[in-house]
């Protein structure tokens, strides 16, 4: 909860005008559109989306960093660089939001911005090395960033948030085995669901059910090798989804990198018992007395979901998201640092 005093008034934080900033292909990324709706309850808010092959950003930054009081941009990148550059010539404030592949560097999987051949990672770092604040989703990512980019005094964990009026607990549970999340070549090996499908093949008798939509061919290549007992249910409203995760029994994340697992947090407020795999902010999430499960054991992951179908339906997976993942207490944290100390006129 924010300390009294800790805000500045609101009529003042209003008048604030905040350049909300992030990548074009993250537009419908519900944790970004939350995090908009947040900033624009409290400031006066003006989206700017980032195109790569849009030569003429870094003058359209400047420009509209010109009239705005600060920039909050989603995710390090080429676009945070540009955006601290203005900032600085400007006298403006910046922060950034750290959401993993931008901090973290698996070379053995090929993942994180410092893979990518172009160095666009050292102006990343660079970004987050100078940045105002940086706000890292997740104890793991603040970790990644600290040992990657050398940020260190400027970074503060702000977890993702979950509304749970969204996602009420469910009463009537099916056996169920659920994962949610979109289908790529990437995302067969980084999001586990390659393993998902090894763990129908173990438990025949079970149905597995996964959420999401795809491309460049990897949601077919799934479903040409998806044993019979596995149903793909396309992309899916939010209400739907919602509706799926409160009849499901067990949510499983079966992850090689997650950073923090919106859909996770979602499933557990519906009650869902959860297997995750202990990488990245996974544990973090799930909580201690979640079914955790190394990375490709596929005989521990087959019986983890067996034995987390057979557990009753339990409050205490809800609760721990009530308790450290809410939505308001992102909005508190993110008002408390934004505002302290307060901007300018």
């Amino acid at each position: 909860m924010p300390e009294d005093g800790a805000f500045v008034d609101a009529g003042v934080r209003f008048m604030l005008k905040v350049l909300f900033l992030y990548p074009l292909w993250a537009v419908n990324a519900t944790f970004v559109g939350r995090d908009f709706e947040i900033l624009a309850r409290h400031f006066t808010v003006s989206k700017m989306s980032y195109d790569r092959h849009d030569p003429t950003f870094p003058l359209k930054i400047f420009r509209q960093m010109a009239v705005h009081h600060l920039c909050f941009a989603w995710f390090g990148g080429v676009h945070s660089f540009y955006a601290l550059l203005a900032a600085r010539m400007l006298g403006k404030k910046i922060f950034i939001v750290a959401g993993g592949y931008d901090a973290v560097y698996l070379p053995e999987l090929n993942y994180g911005i410092r893979c990518e051949k172009d160095g666009g990672w050292r102006r990343t770092y660079f970004s987050f090395r100078h940045a105002d604040g940086v706000f890292a989703v997740s104890q793991s990512v603040a970790s990644a960033l600290r040992l990657e980019s050398g940020s260190i005094k400027n970074v503060s964990v702000v977890y993702n948030g979950v509304d749970p009026a969204r996602f009420p607990a469910g009463q009537f549970k099916k056996r169920t085995v659920l994962t949610v999340g979109y289908v790529t070549q990437r995302n067969l090996v980084i999001k586990g669901f390659l393993h998902f499908l090894d763990a129908a093949r173990r438990l025949p008798d079970e149905r597995f059910v996964l959420v999401g939509g795809g491309t460049d061919g990897a949601l077919q290549h799934l479903k040409t090798n998806a044993p019979s007992n596995v149903v793909f249910l396309g992309t899916l409203s939010n209400e739907k989804t919602a509706e799926i995760m409160r009849q499901s029994a067990v949510y499983v994340q079966l992850s090689a990198q997650e950073s923090f697992c919106v859909a996770l947090a979602e499933a557990m407020l519906c009650g869902c018992t959860p297997v995750v795999t202990r990488v990245g902010a996974l544990p973090e999430v799930a909580g201690p007395e979640s079914l955790m499960v190394d990375y490709g054991d596929l005989p521990a992951i087959s019986a983890a979901i067996g034995k987390a179908l057979n557990m009753p339906s339990q409050s205490r997976y809800r609760n721990w998201v009530l308790d450290h993942y809410r939505l308001e207490y992102r909005e508190q944290a993110l008002l408390r640092l934004l505002t302290s100390p307060a901007f300018p006129a």
